[in-house]
């Protein structure tokens, strides 16, 4: 008996071709080159492209073809692993170029360095002596600026601070909230708030404010003094520090 799909010759008792795989239905009878279904063995029509009795696919029909088909399909495959390993060659090839190139870029980096650096060397020593003459000037410059007195405006600028330092608010340019009363004690407000007064000349009659602001460098008495010379900002926090101590219940 032959195998319907490569034609070797086989065992009558054999489940499998021992050249090509081929299954061997138990009890089929097949002879290579007729029109044979090559699983069941069942007789096949000339044209037939599907076996009538177990619907297997025929194609072009006889077993000649299926074995030509067979080795049809195979032919693509090894085509295409020949074209993979092809592609791959070339990536490698192409990698490697590209290493060559850049080792032979970092060389020529090193060697154009080197024969710079020696070249200049003698230019380099040349300017050592000026350079160390010019550090020299440069630092007798400095000393010199240093044993300056010191400019007129940063004095008063320097006094102005010490000054701000003394107000114990920017009453006059800075609108005051209950956040910066509500870690105070009362006699703190109060000080802010008679303050704002201060600032104006107000002449104060009781202690301890008579004294308190005595001693304040900015105080200047005011005889002439009136609540019109607050600025709004002055007005305007003058009035929030009175509700402020109604609400805490420091005054009527």
């Amino acid at each position: 008996m032959q195998c319907p799909k490569c034609g070797n010759q086989i065992a009558p008792d054999a489940a499998f071709c021992p050249k090509c795989g081929n299954i061997i239905e138990s009890g089929s009878s097949y002879s290579f080159g007729v029109d044979l279904c090559p699983k069941c063995g069942n007789k096949l029509a000339h044209d037939a492209k599907f076996c009538a009795v177990c619907g297997y696919e025929i194609g072009d029909g006889t077993a000649e073809a299926i074995v030509a088909r067979e080795e049809a399909k195979e032919a693509p495959r090894e085509e295409k692993e020949e074209k993979k390993k092809d592609i791959g060659l070339i990536i490698l090839i192409i990698l490697l170029s590209v290493i060559i190139v850049a080792c032979g870029a970092v060389m020529a980096y090193i060697f154009l360095g080197n024969s710079s650096d020696s070249s200049s060397g003698g230019h380099k020593e040349g300017k050592a002596t000026e350079e160390t003459e010019t550090i020299t000037i440069a630092k007798k410059n400095k000393d010199h600026r240093e044993e300056e007195p010191a400019d007129i405006s940063e004095e008063k600028d320097e006094k102005d601070e010490e000054l701000h330092l003394e107000y114990l608010f920017d009453s006059d340019t800075k609108y005051i909230t209950e956040r910066d009363l509500m870690y105070l004690s009362q006699y703190d407000v109060a000080l802010i708030r008679n303050e704002i007064y201060a600032r104006h000349g107000y002449i104060f009659q009781k202690e301890p404010y008579k004294s308190y602001f005595a001693a304040k460098s900015w105080y200047a008495p005011n005889p002439d003094f009136s609540e019109a010379l607050f600025s709004p900002i002055e007005k305007y926090n003058k009035d929030f520090i009175v509700e402020y101590e109604k609400k805490m219940g420091w005054r009527n």
